[in-house]
Parts: C-alpha cells; structure tokens; sequence
C-alpha cells in the first residue's frame, strides 16, 4: 500500500481543518482513474452531528479525519476515516498515488497512458506478424495439401 505523509500540516490539530487532494488509482494493467478527495479533521464530533440523515447510532470523530470522494457534480461522500492529525493516506491499490494539484495527477495519468500505448503498440506489432505467421501457413498448408491431392 501506498502511504503518504502530508508534511505542511500545522504542528497542532485544527478541528475542520481540510485537505484536498487526488488520487490517481492505477486499478488494472489497462486501467487508471483520478478521483478527488478531501480530508476533514474532526477533534471531538458526534457522529450525529455529520450525519443527521443517518438512523444508524455511529462513532464519534475523535482526533480522526473524515476521507471524502467529491463527485463531479460537486457532491461529497465519505469513504472512511483515519486516525491522529498526522495525516497519512492509504490507498487498498498498490499503485496510487497521491497528488496535492489536479495538473500534477493529469501528467502522471498522461505518463502512464504514454506507457500503456507504447505497450499496446509493441503488442499490436507482434500480433500482426504472428498473424502473417500463421496466415503463411495456413496457405502453405492449402497449396501442399492441394499438389497432394493433384499428384
């Protein structure tokens, strides 16, 4: 897993201090995706409090942050929580990475599509000469079996 460390974090908690950020998932061999978040620190909040739609009877925020996905409609939605003002962000993908600007995740994410299609080419290279390969062979096979049955 990835870990990363926000380092300019003021030396002491600030309840609601935020932190935006994106990630640049690299999900499969063919596949990436950049989603933005944003972190919320919380020194002591019910859960109540965040959440007054909610019936469930959560725990309270208590020196944690709250990880948000914001949507591209602008909509936030929490996704987990993380413990001390020390922020480190973990990610269940090995390859993430974490990004303080959007620019900054858009070039990784160019980066990895300039990689992807060099390799995507250099198979397509290979493909198409074990194609000719085998359609070589298929009329190799058709004219040898042709003079057989006319020898």
């Amino acid at each position: 897993m990835n870990k990363t460390v926000f380092p300019f974090l003021p030396k002491t908690p600030i309840d609601r201090f935020e932190i935006k950020y994106w990630v640049l998932s690299k999900r499969t061999y063919n596949h990436s995706i950049i989603t933005s978040c944003k972190a919320r620190y919380y020194v002591n909040t019910p859960y109540e409090k965040l959440f007054p739609e909610d019936d469930r009877k959560g725990v309270p925020l208590i020196d944690e942050w709250m990880i948000y996905e914001i949507q591209p409609d602008g909509k936030e939605y929490a996704t987990g929580r993380v413990e001390g003002w020390e922020f480190h962000f973990y990610d269940g993908h090995i390859d993430s990475i974490v990004f303080l600007s959007f620019r900054e995740a858009l070039q990784e994410y160019k980066a990895f599509l300039e990689k992807r299609k060099k390799r995507i080419l250099e198979e397509l290279k290979e493909t198409t000469q074990e194609y000719a390969e085998v359609v070589n062979r298929i009329e190799q096979e058709t004219i040898k079996n042709s003079e057989e049955q006319n020898g």
